[in-house]
């Protein structure tokens, strides 16, 4: 593992969680739905890494964002139940043989359709806790759904975009 490793990841959730606040809370799809960008950082924390730090590093991301966006923990909540559901998660949908310690789950380890089956359902996971908890009505179901529905593919679209811009795979990588 790589010294620069655990302060790359701070930066990744900083930036992420300032982009959340700044930027996207203010961005809804339909009136319904916001991009929750900050799972960014979630969905790619190392595998294999400290579970008991990477749930406090998803409650504090979670925390930042309701303290900014006055949601009461639900964000928090949300994060750390995909931050403890993660490393099952990739198991389960990718029946993996990757060897799970040492790697973040980015396009160009996955493939892309197991990455986006894994993007997609995390962040379905994620969107349904907030969306679900938010509303706590059976009453709007069907705009609740619609929301989820929307929530999680704007902030697929958004995460793909920025993963394929940004993310440089280890072969391409000049260190």
């Amino acid at each position: 593992m790589r010294t620069r490793f655990p302060i790359s990841f701070l930066f990744v959730g900083f930036l992420s969680v300032l982009l959340q606040v700044t930027i996207f809370q203010q961005f809804h799809v339909f009136n319904l739905a916001k991009p929750l960008i900050y799972v960014f950082a979630l969905l790619f924390y190392p595998m294999g890494a400290n579970r008991a730090g990477f749930m406090i590093y998803a409650f504090a991301m979670g925390l930042i964002v309701d303290i900014f966006s006055l949601s009461y923990g639900i964000n928090a909540f949300a994060s750390v139940i995909i931050a403890y559901t993660r490393e099952p998660l990739i198991k389960v949908l990718l029946a993996s043989d990757l060897e799970t310690e040492n790697y973040s789950p980015h396009v160009f380890m996955l493939g892309f359709t197991n990455f986006l089956l894994y993007v997609m359902v995390t962040i379905f996971i994620h969107g349904a806790l907030v969306l679900s908890i938010e509303s706590f009505s059976a009453s709007n179901i069907w705009r609740t759904l619609f929301a989820i529905l929307t929530n999680t593919l704007i902030t697929t679209i958004l995460i793909v975009i920025v993963e394929i811009l940004f993310y440089r795979s280890e072969k391409r990588r000049p260190l």
